[in-house]
């Protein structure tokens, strides 16, 4: 069996602290690359960390930086607010904005 993927979302309500939930899914949508599609199309406003889950090796992992790395080296379009946040909390304000300016030069 390959890996499952579970999206942690914040959750904000003014005047409390942050809290954070993962969302429900089908079994069937938490391959890699439904969550790179799901997270790419901004299906969740405030992605903040993605774990990947092999139930074969009992094992568990935070994917968060090399889900982000794979949807920046494949934009081909200027990402969803929401998007943008979750690849500046994962990757960095300059690695993407590095990647924009680029993206926008050509």
């Amino acid at each position: 069996m390959s890996e499952l993927y579970f999206v942690e979302v914040n959750y904000r309500v003014p005047g409390k602290p942050v809290t954070t939930y993962f969302p429900e899914r089908d079994a069937s949508d938490l391959t890699r690359a439904e969550t790179i599609k799901d997270v790419r199309a901004g299906q969740y406003e405030d992605a903040s960390r993605i774990i990947a889950v092999d139930l074969d090796k009992g094992t568990s992992r935070d994917a968060t930086k090399e889900i982000a790395q794979d949807i920046l080296d494949n934009l081909d379009e200027p990402p969803l607010l929401s998007l943008e946040n979750f690849l500046e909390h994962a990757l960095g304000v300059r690695v993407v904005a590095s990647v924009l300016r680029e993206m926008e030069a050509a």
